[in-house]
């Protein structure tokens, strides 16, 4: 981890020049410096934040996108092309990130609300399969629901909740991490799918 992304900078937040972060690149990627990183952090996160705000329904999901997105800009400075401005770059990594996020938690929707099988989620997209999605306040009730669902899961049941229906795992990958047959995955992912369904179903 970034050293800076979890000790921001005291200006964190102010503006800073395209120009003045595109040097901050160059001395980061050269020598590794920490004040540079602080200073490319100090102006993307309240970018990336704005972003991920506008397109997550949860706090928790925002501050995940804000990590997630600093550290792939990190993670590929050095292929970064200074003649693109960096906050242009960043947005387009962010909207990715958001995305992603949004995916895994719809599939956990579709889950819990359909008879799709647990080797189709891996295909759950833009949320076709869960109409309730075209209406943010009733999706934001549902993910609370199916959070507050699945913290109160066993440990087991919470695995094969993030592998299948966040991560996009399969019974195989489920059955090799966890030491289950196949069919006993499928067996636990269908108990599983009953219980989210009825917290769905909460008045």
């Amino acid at each position: 981890m970034i050293a800076c992304l979890e000790n921001p900078p005291a200006n964190f937040g102010a503006p800073v020049l395209e120009d003045a972060v595109t040097e901050a690149v160059r001395a980061w990627r050269d020598d590794g410096d920490q004040e540079a990183a602080r200073q490319i952090v100090g102006h993307l996160a309240p970018l990336v934040r704005g972003i991920a705000s506008q397109r997550l329904p949860r706090p928790w999901m925002v501050e995940d996108a804000v990590q997630n997105t600093l550290s792939n800009v990190f993670g590929a400075l050095d292929s970064f092309d200074a003649r693109v401005p960096l906050s242009a770059w960043t947005v387009f990594i962010a909207k990715n990130v958001c995305a992603n996020i949004l995916r895994s938690w719809k599939r956990c929707l579709v889950f819990a609300s359909s008879e799709m099988g647990i080797e189709n989620l891996q295909d759950v997209e833009s949320g076709e399969h869960l109409p309730t999605l075209d209406n943010a306040i009733a999706a934001r009730e549902d993910l609370r629901r199916i959070m507050r669902c699945i913290a109160d899961m066993d440990e087991m049941d919470r695995f094969l909740v993030g592998l299948l229906c966040l991560g996009g795992g399969s019974a195989a990958e489920a059955a090799d991490q966890t030491g289950l047959r196949p069919g006993a995955v499928r067996v636990r992912a269908y108990r599983i799918r009953a219980v989210l369904r009825a917290s769905l179903q909460e008045a």
